[in-house]
């Protein structure tokens, strides 16, 4: 940890030093008052300030809002600014900077946030009887894009908590190139249903998935009907995504579905009707770390007919997602709420 202070006035010193960070107490700034200052600025920045994120406070003091899949280092300049009464007998009767000192911080690896980010997820698969005699199954593909990565493929049966002993499947690569292929992943690993899949490397693996293509298909009597998918990474759903789910005409359904992260979630649903007004309000409760997927009008608690919208407004992490089915072929296609900026690899993160 370093500390080196920058005196702008005549002498003035901030004391900068970091706090907490032990016993359950939370990793804070804390610095001295300096006399006449109405106001503390607060940047962090982790280029060395070519970009940062300001915060203005009114006493010293700063709680670093951070969380860290991994130990990392983040820089701190906090400036005392001075008001307009105490600079009046100086003839300066502007807000100005009296000092500013700087630090250096190291955020800690957090467990919890590591294991919730080091995985992606496909957040619906299943192996299971479907509509008119079909069988809905989820095949999967991986190859490897470096050496050195291995790790499990979790099932997370609908309807129920994560637990240690989820069925699995083993991937591992020893080079570039190589293929392995499910054409049943959730029935390789000795389950069915419904559910969400999990790819989990290993901690000695790179942090790097391998190239996945997932095909979520109806197996019936004509063949099959199937749409391609990707997995998803929990770190671009930890801010809560709003996504909206249009209604079609007659001759496709519509499941909707959500997977939470981490804690448990509320949802805010509205509900419009064909010419936009707004029909009713539903609220969504979630427990932590579940899977579920049932028809839109039996999440919704009431029915929901064509051409109608429902916009859904998450307070929590969550990936929501529908899929559309054609009544006749059962052919189904997934929709992932989409996020802005999508994630490559299951690396370090901050947030």
């Amino acid at each position: 940890m370093l500390l080196s202070a920058y005196p702008v006035s005549a002498a003035c010193f901030l004391n900068l030093r970091v706090i907490g960070g032990t016993s359950g107490q939370p990793l804070a700034l804390a610095w001295d008052v300096v006399s006449g200052s109405v106001t503390y600025e607060v940047r962090e920045s982790r280029d060395n300030f070519a970009t940062s994120i300001n915060t203005t406070v009114f006493s010293p003091g700063f709680v670093i809002p951070r969380r860290a899949s991994r130990s990392t280092k983040l820089n701190y300049r906090v400036t005392a600014q001075l008001g307009a009464g105490l600079l009046a007998a100086s003839g300066t009767g502007a807000l100005t900077d009296a000092c500013v000192e700087q630090i250096e911080v190291t955020i800690p690896a957090d467990p919890a946030f590591r294991q919730l980010t080091r995985r992606a997820i496909v957040p619906i698969v299943g192996s299971t009887r479907g509509a008119n005699g079909s069988f809905f199954r989820t095949s999967l593909e991986m190859r490897s894009t470096i050496g050195n990565q291995h790790g499990r493929i979790i099932f997370r049966p609908a309807g129920t908590k994560p637990s240690d002993s989820d069925p699995s499947v083993r991937y591992a690569f020893e080079g570039t190139g190589l293929l392995l292929q499910w054409r049943d992943v959730v029935e390789a690993t000795g389950a069915s249903g419904l559910g969400s899949l999990e790819i989990v490397p290993d901690d000695s693996s790179e942090p790097i998935i391998p190239a996945t293509r997932i095909r979520l298909y109806q197996e019936g009597e004509a063949g099959t009907f199937g749409t391609y998918t990707a997995p998803v990474y929990p770190f671009d759903y930890l801010t809560p995504v709003q996504f909206t789910v249009q209604m079609p005409a007659d001759g496709a359904r519509v499941n909707l579905g959500f997977r939470t992260l981490g804690s448990a979630v509320t949802i805010k649903a509205i509900l419009y009707d064909s010419v936009g007004r707004i029909r009713r309000f539903h609220d969504i409760g979630l427990p932590a770390n579940y899977t579920v997927m049932d028809s839109i009008s039996a999440i919704m608690g009431g029915h929901v007919d064509p051409g109608e919208r429902v916009v859904f407004l998450p307070a929590g992490s969550v990936i929501g997602f529908h899929t559309l089915t054609d009544n006749q072929t059962n052919d189904p296609a997934l929709f992932i709420a989409p996020v802005k900026q999508s994630t490559s690899n299951v690396g370090d993160y901050i947030q």
